[in-house]
């Protein structure tokens, strides 16, 4: 089930673990929505995973998806 954080309107689904710094998925189906209104978003981000990462921007896929 999706989890919403109400401070900042990120929504999780999948599988995570949580931290006060931290935030990582637990599975390769996991997901990240980030709501956000401004010219440039950082994200860190770091894993083991050999599926990709893929970034979408409204709706649309955002580059090429890139393994971290």
């Amino acid at each position: 089930s999706a989890r919403k954080d109400p401070d900042d309107g990120v929504t999780l689904t999948g599988k995570w673990s949580t931290e006060e710094e931290r935030i990582t998925s637990q599975s390769d189906t996991s997901t990240l929505t980030l709501p956000f209104n401004a010219g440039k978003v950082y994200l860190v981000m770091g894993g083991s995973s050999e599926k990709p990462v893929t970034v979408k921007l409204d709706g649309k896929e955002y580059g090429e998806p890139i393994k971290i």
